[in-house]
Protein backbone atom coordinates (compact mmCIF):
# COMPACT_ATOMS: atom_id res chain seq x y z
CA UNK A 1 0.00 0.00 0.00
CA UNK A 2 0.75 3.63 -0.94
CA UNK A 3 1.86 6.34 1.64
CA UNK A 4 1.23 9.45 1.69
CA UNK A 5 3.06 12.52 2.45
CA UNK A 6 6.02 11.36 4.98
CA UNK A 7 8.49 14.29 5.97
CA UNK A 8 12.34 14.10 6.65
CA UNK A 9 12.80 15.79 10.43
CA UNK A 10 16.15 17.14 9.00
CA UNK A 11 15.13 19.05 6.31
CA UNK A 12 11.36 18.85 6.16
CA UNK A 13 11.10 17.93 2.69
CA UNK A 14 8.17 14.80 1.91
CA UNK A 15 9.89 11.76 0.78
CA UNK A 16 9.57 10.44 -2.78
CA UNK A 17 10.12 7.19 -4.83
CA UNK A 18 13.59 8.91 -6.08
CA UNK A 19 15.05 9.21 -2.34
CA UNK A 20 17.65 6.84 -0.51
CA UNK A 21 15.68 6.68 2.89
CA UNK A 22 17.05 5.08 5.85
CA UNK A 23 16.08 4.33 9.25
CA UNK A 24 17.90 4.39 12.38
CA UNK A 25 18.15 1.97 15.10
CA UNK A 26 15.46 3.98 17.70
CA UNK A 27 12.53 3.88 14.78
CA UNK A 28 13.03 7.38 12.97
CA UNK A 29 13.45 7.53 8.96
CA UNK A 30 15.61 10.40 7.62
CA UNK A 31 16.72 11.02 3.98
CA UNK A 32 20.44 9.15 3.26
CA UNK A 33 22.12 12.84 2.33
CA UNK A 34 20.27 14.49 4.94
CA UNK A 35 21.66 11.92 7.62
CA UNK A 36 25.06 11.89 6.22
CA UNK A 37 25.09 15.72 7.18
CA UNK A 38 24.15 15.26 10.58
CA UNK A 39 26.21 12.44 11.73
CA UNK A 40 29.63 14.88 10.43
CA UNK A 41 28.14 17.15 13.48
CA UNK A 42 26.64 14.90 15.69
CA UNK A 43 26.83 11.27 16.50
CA UNK A 44 23.31 11.13 17.83
CA UNK A 45 19.80 10.96 16.68
CA UNK A 46 18.16 14.37 15.35
CA UNK A 47 15.23 13.04 16.63
CA UNK A 48 15.50 11.79 19.80
CA UNK A 49 19.03 12.56 20.66
CA UNK A 50 20.03 8.77 21.06
CA UNK A 51 23.68 8.40 21.17
CA UNK A 52 25.40 6.49 18.37
CA UNK A 53 22.08 4.56 16.93
CA UNK A 54 22.66 1.80 13.84
CA UNK A 55 21.01 2.67 10.28
CA UNK A 56 19.34 0.49 8.13
CA UNK A 57 18.32 1.66 4.31
CA UNK A 58 14.48 1.15 4.03
CA UNK A 59 12.87 0.32 0.92
CA UNK A 60 8.86 2.44 0.27
CA UNK A 61 6.45 3.11 -2.34
CA UNK A 62 5.34 6.74 -1.90
CA UNK A 63 1.94 7.46 -3.71
CA UNK A 64 3.24 10.92 -5.08
CA UNK A 65 0.46 11.07 -8.07
CA UNK A 66 -1.52 14.27 -8.63
CA UNK A 67 -4.51 11.82 -8.10
CA UNK A 68 -3.60 11.32 -4.49
CA UNK A 69 -2.48 15.17 -4.11
CA UNK A 70 -6.16 16.15 -5.14
CA UNK A 71 -7.76 13.81 -2.77
CA UNK A 72 -5.57 14.63 0.03
CA UNK A 73 -7.08 18.75 -0.35
CA UNK A 74 -10.38 17.15 -0.45
CA UNK A 75 -10.23 15.50 2.83
CA UNK A 76 -8.52 19.17 3.77
CA UNK A 77 -11.29 20.83 2.64
CA UNK A 78 -13.86 18.34 4.61
CA UNK A 79 -11.81 18.52 7.66
CA UNK A 80 -12.00 22.40 7.47
CA UNK A 81 -15.40 22.17 6.77
CA UNK A 82 -16.37 19.78 9.80
CA UNK A 83 -14.69 21.94 11.98
CA UNK A 84 -16.57 25.13 11.10
CA UNK A 85 -19.84 22.83 11.22
CA UNK A 86 -18.41 22.00 14.89
CA UNK A 87 -17.83 25.67 15.66
CA UNK A 88 -21.32 26.62 14.73
CA UNK A 89 -23.13 23.51 16.79
CA UNK A 90 -20.90 24.46 19.62
CA UNK A 91 -22.23 27.93 19.44
CA UNK A 92 -25.98 26.64 19.24
CA UNK A 93 -25.26 24.71 22.35
CA UNK A 94 -23.98 27.92 23.95
CA UNK A 95 -26.85 29.68 23.06
CA UNK A 96 -29.32 27.29 24.60
CA UNK A 97 -27.87 26.51 27.21
CA UNK A 98 -27.82 30.68 27.79
CA UNK A 99 -31.57 30.81 27.39
CA UNK A 100 -32.51 27.68 29.42
CA UNK A 101 -30.34 29.88 32.50
CA UNK A 102 -32.70 32.87 31.83
CA UNK A 103 -35.90 30.58 31.79
CA UNK A 104 -34.72 28.81 35.04
CA UNK A 105 -33.82 32.01 37.22
CA UNK A 106 -37.56 33.19 35.52
CA UNK A 107 -39.30 29.93 36.95
CA UNK A 108 -37.41 30.29 40.08
CA UNK A 109 -38.32 33.76 40.75
CA UNK A 110 -42.14 32.80 39.86
CA UNK A 111 -41.46 29.97 42.47
CA UNK A 112 -40.18 32.71 45.35
CA UNK A 113 -43.25 34.59 44.62
CA UNK A 114 -45.58 31.32 44.44
CA UNK A 115 -44.45 30.38 48.32
CA UNK A 116 -44.53 34.54 49.48
CA UNK A 117 -48.76 34.37 48.01
CA UNK A 118 -49.00 30.82 50.22
CA UNK A 119 -47.15 32.63 53.39
CA UNK A 120 -49.34 35.13 53.20
CA UNK A 121 -52.74 33.27 52.49
CA UNK A 122 -51.79 30.76 55.39
CA UNK A 123 -51.36 34.01 57.88
CA UNK A 124 -54.78 35.22 56.69
CA UNK A 125 -55.88 31.60 57.47
CA UNK A 126 -53.80 32.38 61.29
CA UNK A 127 -55.33 35.96 61.67
CA UNK A 128 -58.76 34.58 61.16
CA UNK A 129 -58.67 32.16 63.65
CA UNK A 130 -56.82 34.64 66.22
CA UNK A 131 -59.53 36.81 65.61
CA UNK A 132 -62.20 34.86 66.35
CA UNK A 133 -60.55 33.73 69.29
CA UNK A 134 -60.06 37.55 70.61
CA UNK A 135 -64.16 37.98 69.54
CA UNK A 136 -64.87 35.17 71.97
CA UNK A 137 -62.08 36.10 74.76
CA UNK A 138 -64.06 40.24 74.14
CA UNK A 139 -67.60 38.55 74.65
CA UNK A 140 -66.70 36.91 77.78
CA UNK A 141 -65.13 39.42 79.19
CA UNK A 142 -67.84 42.08 78.42
CA UNK A 143 -70.35 39.82 79.75
CA UNK A 144 -67.92 39.59 83.27
CA UNK A 145 -67.93 43.15 83.35
CA UNK A 146 -71.88 43.64 83.17
CA UNK A 147 -72.20 41.29 85.81
CA UNK A 148 -69.59 43.17 88.06
CA UNK A 149 -71.09 46.03 87.61
CA UNK A 150 -74.72 44.76 88.81
CA UNK A 151 -72.70 43.76 91.86
CA UNK A 152 -71.27 46.68 92.69
CA UNK A 153 -74.32 48.54 91.81
CA UNK A 154 -76.64 46.22 94.55
CA UNK A 155 -73.38 47.04 97.22
CA UNK A 156 -73.44 50.64 97.05
CA UNK A 157 -77.20 49.92 97.82
CA UNK A 158 -76.54 48.10 100.71
CA UNK A 159 -73.84 50.01 101.91
CA UNK A 160 -75.94 53.44 102.01
CA UNK A 161 -78.63 50.81 103.99
CA UNK A 162 -76.18 50.00 106.20
CA UNK A 163 -74.74 53.85 106.77
CA UNK A 164 -78.31 54.83 107.41
CA UNK A 165 -79.00 52.13 109.83
CA UNK A 166 -75.63 52.96 111.83
CA UNK A 167 -76.65 56.28 112.28
CA UNK A 168 -80.26 55.50 113.08
CA UNK A 169 -78.29 53.43 115.92
CA UNK A 170 -76.29 56.13 117.15
CA UNK A 171 -79.07 58.49 117.71
CA UNK A 172 -81.02 55.93 119.38
CA UNK A 173 -78.06 55.34 121.62
CA UNK A 174 -77.69 59.09 122.19
CA UNK A 175 -81.30 59.74 123.19
CA UNK A 176 -80.97 56.84 125.69
CA UNK A 177 -77.92 58.45 127.28
CA UNK A 178 -79.71 61.90 127.48
CA UNK A 179 -82.76 60.00 128.70
CA UNK A 180 -81.12 58.32 131.91
CA UNK A 181 -78.53 61.24 132.67
CA UNK A 182 -81.35 63.05 135.30
CA UNK A 183 -81.62 59.60 137.03
CA UNK A 184 -79.37 58.73 139.72
CA UNK A 185 -80.93 54.83 141.00
CA UNK A 186 -77.68 52.93 140.72
CA UNK A 187 -80.40 49.63 139.66
CA UNK A 188 -81.22 51.99 136.65
CA UNK A 189 -77.76 53.00 135.91
CA UNK A 190 -76.78 49.20 135.63
CA UNK A 191 -79.68 48.12 133.23
CA UNK A 192 -78.39 50.89 131.25
CA UNK A 193 -75.14 50.06 131.33
CA UNK A 194 -75.83 46.82 130.36
CA UNK A 195 -77.88 48.43 127.19
CA UNK A 196 -75.69 50.25 126.47
CA UNK A 197 -72.48 47.69 126.40
CA UNK A 198 -75.47 45.47 124.16
CA UNK A 199 -75.73 48.37 121.77
CA UNK A 200 -72.03 49.29 121.33
CA UNK A 201 -71.70 45.53 120.51
CA UNK A 202 -73.96 45.75 118.24
CA UNK A 203 -72.77 48.90 116.47
CA UNK A 204 -69.14 47.38 116.60
CA UNK A 205 -70.29 44.17 114.62
CA UNK A 206 -72.17 46.68 112.33
CA UNK A 207 -69.05 48.97 111.50
CA UNK A 208 -67.10 45.51 111.23
CA UNK A 209 -69.46 44.19 108.12
CA UNK A 210 -69.29 48.29 107.07
CA UNK A 211 -66.15 47.55 106.99
CA UNK A 212 -65.99 44.27 105.20
CA UNK A 213 -68.54 45.48 102.23
CA UNK A 214 -66.26 48.83 101.56
CA UNK A 215 -63.11 46.36 101.21
CA UNK A 216 -65.36 44.14 99.16
CA UNK A 217 -66.42 48.07 97.10
CA UNK A 218 -63.01 48.70 96.73
CA UNK A 219 -61.49 45.62 94.80
CA UNK A 220 -64.45 45.56 92.58
CA UNK A 221 -64.05 48.07 91.75
CA UNK A 222 -60.45 47.56 91.26
CA UNK A 223 -61.20 44.70 89.09
CA UNK A 224 -63.42 46.88 87.35
CA UNK A 225 -60.85 48.61 86.15
CA UNK A 226 -58.44 46.05 85.06
CA UNK A 227 -60.85 44.58 82.75
CA UNK A 228 -61.38 47.89 81.41
CA UNK A 229 -57.62 47.88 80.74
CA UNK A 230 -58.33 44.42 79.21
CA UNK A 231 -61.21 45.55 77.10
CA UNK A 232 -59.24 48.05 75.74
CA UNK A 233 -56.80 45.80 74.90
CA UNK A 234 -58.70 43.59 72.88
CA UNK A 235 -60.20 46.04 70.79
CA UNK A 236 -56.71 47.65 70.13
CA UNK A 237 -56.14 43.87 69.21
CA UNK A 238 -58.83 43.54 67.23
CA UNK A 239 -57.98 46.85 65.29
CA UNK A 240 -54.45 45.74 64.49
CA UNK A 241 -55.93 42.20 63.65
CA UNK A 242 -58.25 44.43 60.85
CA UNK A 243 -54.74 46.16 59.93
CA UNK A 244 -53.07 43.16 59.08
CA UNK A 245 -56.04 41.14 57.38
CA UNK A 246 -56.41 44.35 54.99
CA UNK A 247 -52.64 45.10 54.50
CA UNK A 248 -52.90 41.32 53.34
CA UNK A 249 -55.60 41.25 51.10
CA UNK A 250 -53.53 44.86 49.59
CA UNK A 251 -50.07 42.41 49.48
CA UNK A 252 -52.10 40.25 47.39
CA UNK A 253 -53.64 42.70 45.10
CA UNK A 254 -49.97 43.97 44.72
CA UNK A 255 -48.82 40.70 43.74
CA UNK A 256 -51.45 40.11 41.17
CA UNK A 257 -50.70 43.85 39.38
CA UNK A 258 -47.05 42.36 39.34
CA UNK A 259 -48.03 39.42 38.05
CA UNK A 260 -50.06 41.47 34.93
CA UNK A 261 -47.15 43.61 35.00
CA UNK A 262 -44.74 40.51 33.64
CA UNK A 263 -47.00 39.87 31.31
CA UNK A 264 -46.83 43.00 29.60
CA UNK A 265 -42.88 42.21 29.82
CA UNK A 266 -42.32 41.88 26.18
CA UNK A 267 -43.86 45.41 25.13
CA UNK A 268 -41.98 46.93 27.85
CA UNK A 269 -38.79 45.47 26.52
CA UNK A 270 -39.47 46.42 23.00
CA UNK A 271 -40.71 50.10 24.10
CA UNK A 272 -36.87 50.80 26.22
CA UNK A 273 -34.96 49.06 23.84
CA UNK A 274 -33.05 52.44 22.98
CA UNK A 275 -32.07 52.66 26.90
CA UNK A 276 -29.00 51.05 28.37
CA UNK A 277 -29.10 49.09 31.21
CA UNK A 278 -26.53 49.17 33.82
CA UNK A 279 -27.94 46.59 36.37
CA UNK A 280 -26.23 43.85 34.49
CA UNK A 281 -22.71 45.30 34.31
CA UNK A 282 -22.26 43.94 37.82
CA UNK A 283 -23.51 40.46 37.76
CA UNK A 284 -21.87 36.96 36.90
CA UNK A 285 -23.22 33.28 36.84
CA UNK A 286 -21.24 30.11 38.14
CA UNK A 287 -21.96 26.91 36.23
CA UNK A 288 -20.97 23.34 36.88
CA UNK A 289 -20.28 24.38 40.90
CA UNK A 290 -20.02 20.89 42.69
CA UNK A 291 -22.61 20.37 45.69
CA UNK A 292 -19.50 19.21 47.63
CA UNK A 293 -18.62 22.71 47.98
CA UNK A 294 -21.39 24.61 48.79
CA UNK A 295 -20.79 27.23 51.87
CA UNK A 296 -23.50 28.79 53.81
CA UNK A 297 -23.97 31.80 53.79
CA UNK A 298 -23.46 31.71 50.25
CA UNK A 299 -20.98 34.43 50.15
CA UNK A 300 -18.89 32.38 51.35
CA UNK A 301 -18.43 30.30 48.47
CA UNK A 302 -16.87 33.33 46.15
CA UNK A 303 -15.00 34.24 48.60
CA UNK A 304 -13.29 31.03 48.59
CA UNK A 305 -13.16 31.29 44.68
CA UNK A 306 -11.84 34.42 44.95
CA UNK A 307 -8.36 33.10 46.39
CA UNK A 308 -8.30 30.90 44.50
CA UNK A 309 -7.74 33.70 41.93
CA UNK A 310 -5.60 35.49 44.10
CA UNK A 311 -8.24 37.84 44.65
CA UNK A 312 -9.34 39.84 48.32
CA UNK A 313 -12.99 39.66 47.85
CA UNK A 314 -14.92 40.07 51.51
CA UNK A 315 -19.07 39.65 52.13
CA UNK A 316 -19.10 43.36 51.85
CA UNK A 317 -18.35 43.31 48.48
CA UNK A 318 -21.12 41.73 47.56
CA UNK A 319 -24.91 42.63 47.03
CA UNK A 320 -26.30 38.69 46.80
CA UNK A 321 -25.46 35.42 45.89
CA UNK A 322 -28.42 33.62 44.43
CA UNK A 323 -28.70 29.64 43.47
CA UNK A 324 -30.75 28.71 40.62
CA UNK A 325 -32.37 25.50 40.68
CA UNK A 326 -31.56 23.76 37.62
CA UNK A 327 -34.02 19.98 36.67
CA UNK A 328 -31.87 19.76 33.61
CA UNK A 329 -28.55 19.95 35.69
CA UNK A 330 -26.95 16.56 37.25
CA UNK A 331 -27.49 16.58 40.92
CA UNK A 332 -23.72 16.60 41.40
CA UNK A 333 -23.58 20.31 40.48
CA UNK A 334 -25.11 23.75 40.82
CA UNK A 335 -25.65 27.08 39.54
CA UNK A 336 -25.04 30.34 41.26
CA UNK A 337 -25.84 33.90 40.24
CA UNK A 338 -23.58 36.77 41.73
CA UNK A 339 -23.91 40.47 41.89
CA UNK A 340 -21.14 42.20 42.89
CA UNK A 341 -21.41 45.76 44.54
CA UNK A 342 -18.86 47.17 41.62
CA UNK A 343 -18.09 46.60 37.73
CA UNK A 344 -14.67 46.56 38.82
CA UNK A 345 -14.63 43.85 41.10
CA UNK A 346 -17.18 41.71 38.29
CA UNK A 347 -14.19 42.57 35.56
CA UNK A 348 -11.30 41.50 38.16
CA UNK A 349 -13.09 38.23 38.90
CA UNK A 350 -14.17 37.26 35.53
CA UNK A 351 -10.35 38.58 34.31
CA UNK A 352 -8.58 36.01 36.92
CA UNK A 353 -11.50 33.51 36.20
CA UNK A 354 -8.16 31.41 34.49
CA UNK A 355 -7.01 30.60 37.59
CA UNK A 356 -9.44 27.88 38.89
CA UNK A 357 -8.24 25.38 35.92
CA UNK A 358 -5.14 24.91 38.13
CA UNK A 359 -6.66 23.49 40.83
CA UNK A 360 -8.81 20.34 40.59
CA UNK A 361 -11.68 20.63 42.87
CA UNK A 362 -12.10 23.94 40.75
CA UNK A 363 -11.28 23.11 36.81
CA UNK A 364 -14.86 21.67 36.29
CA UNK A 365 -16.32 25.46 37.40
CA UNK A 366 -17.33 27.53 34.75
CA UNK A 367 -17.55 31.35 35.15
CA UNK A 368 -19.30 33.58 32.75
CA UNK A 369 -20.55 36.95 32.43
CA UNK A 370 -24.65 37.55 33.11
CA UNK A 371 -26.96 39.23 30.25
CA UNK A 372 -29.72 40.96 31.87
CA UNK A 373 -33.70 40.08 29.93
CA UNK A 374 -33.14 43.44 27.48
CA UNK A 375 -29.66 42.59 26.19
CA UNK A 376 -30.72 38.73 25.63
CA UNK A 377 -33.75 39.90 23.80
CA UNK A 378 -31.62 42.19 21.70
CA UNK A 379 -28.91 39.82 21.08
CA UNK A 380 -31.63 37.11 20.23
CA UNK A 381 -33.51 39.50 18.23
CA UNK A 382 -29.59 40.32 16.40
CA UNK A 383 -29.04 36.36 15.84
CA UNK A 384 -32.56 35.98 14.28
CA UNK A 385 -32.08 39.12 11.40
CA UNK A 386 -28.30 39.05 10.77
CA UNK A 387 -27.21 35.52 10.42
CA UNK A 388 -28.70 35.26 6.82
CA UNK A 389 -27.80 38.74 6.04
CA UNK A 390 -24.33 39.23 5.62
CA UNK A 391 -23.02 38.42 9.87
CA UNK A 392 -22.53 34.76 10.84
CA UNK A 393 -21.00 35.98 14.01
CA UNK A 394 -23.18 37.67 16.58
CA UNK A 395 -22.25 37.78 19.93
CA UNK A 396 -21.77 39.24 23.52
CA UNK A 397 -19.15 40.69 25.61
CA UNK A 398 -18.49 42.45 28.22
CA UNK A 399 -22.15 43.68 28.63
CA UNK A 400 -22.20 44.67 25.13
CA UNK A 401 -23.70 42.87 21.64
CA UNK A 402 -21.29 42.53 18.25
CA UNK A 403 -21.66 41.44 15.20
CA UNK A 404 -19.25 40.34 12.11
CA UNK A 405 -19.73 39.09 9.10
CA UNK A 406 -17.48 35.42 9.73
CA UNK A 407 -15.68 34.42 13.39
CA UNK A 408 -12.33 35.56 11.85
CA UNK A 409 -13.44 39.05 10.23
CA UNK A 410 -11.21 42.21 11.21
CA UNK A 411 -14.38 44.29 11.02
CA UNK A 412 -16.52 44.84 14.53
CA UNK A 413 -19.61 46.47 15.05
CA UNK A 414 -21.51 47.27 18.01
CA UNK A 415 -25.09 46.59 18.45
CA UNK A 416 -26.72 49.54 20.12
CA UNK A 417 -31.12 48.70 19.35
CA UNK A 418 -33.09 47.47 17.13
CA UNK A 419 -33.05 49.65 14.59
CA UNK A 420 -29.69 49.56 13.92
CA UNK A 421 -29.68 45.46 13.62
CA UNK A 422 -33.04 46.27 10.42
CA UNK A 423 -30.58 48.75 8.96
CA UNK A 424 -27.47 46.01 8.75
CA UNK A 425 -30.26 43.47 7.35
CA UNK A 426 -31.46 45.59 4.76
CA UNK A 427 -28.28 46.56 4.26
CA UNK A 428 -27.40 42.95 3.48
CA UNK A 429 -30.05 42.06 1.58
CA UNK A 430 -29.33 45.54 -1.47
CA UNK A 431 -25.62 44.03 -0.95
CA UNK A 432 -27.04 40.84 -2.03
CA UNK A 433 -29.33 42.06 -4.54
CA UNK A 434 -26.33 44.88 -6.01
CA UNK A 435 -28.32 48.13 -5.06
CA UNK A 436 -27.58 50.46 -3.55
CA UNK A 437 -28.15 51.30 0.27
CA UNK A 438 -27.75 53.76 3.07
CA UNK A 439 -25.37 53.35 5.44
CA UNK A 440 -26.21 51.30 8.19
CA UNK A 441 -25.19 53.66 11.53
CA UNK A 442 -22.55 51.49 12.96
CA UNK A 443 -19.59 51.26 15.98
CA UNK A 444 -16.60 49.45 15.04
CA UNK A 445 -13.92 48.75 17.49
CA UNK A 446 -11.38 46.15 18.25
CA UNK A 447 -11.91 43.84 21.10
CA UNK A 448 -9.88 40.73 22.69
CA UNK A 449 -12.13 37.48 21.75
CA UNK A 450 -10.38 35.18 24.64
CA UNK A 451 -11.66 38.10 27.10
CA UNK A 452 -14.45 36.55 29.50
CA UNK A 453 -14.35 33.47 27.34
CA UNK A 454 -16.58 31.03 28.95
Amino acid sequence: MSILNVVCPICTEVFKNADDIYSTSCGHIFHFSCMQDWMRRSTSCPKCRQYNPTTYKLYLSFDDSEESLQKFQEIELKLKSSNEKNAQLLDQINETEFNFLHLQEQFTASEREKRELEDKIRQVGDSDQNFLHLQEQYTESSELVKHLQDQIQILKINNECKSMELNQKNMEIDSLKAGLQPEKSPFNDSIMNDKIRVLEQKLKHISAEFEKEIAISTQLSIDKMKLESYIKHLKSADGNTKNILKQTHEDLSMKRDNQKSVNLKNDLLKSNSNQKSNNSDTYVFIKDLPLDQLLIPFENIIIRLASKMSLNISADDLVKVDIVDNNKQTSSNAQLVVQFKSKSLKNNFLANKHLLKNDPSTSSIIVGEYMDDQLHALLMYAKEKLRNNGYKYVFYKNNQIFAKKHRSHPKVIRIHNKDQVDSLQNKGKNDESGANAPPAIVTECKIDENYYQI
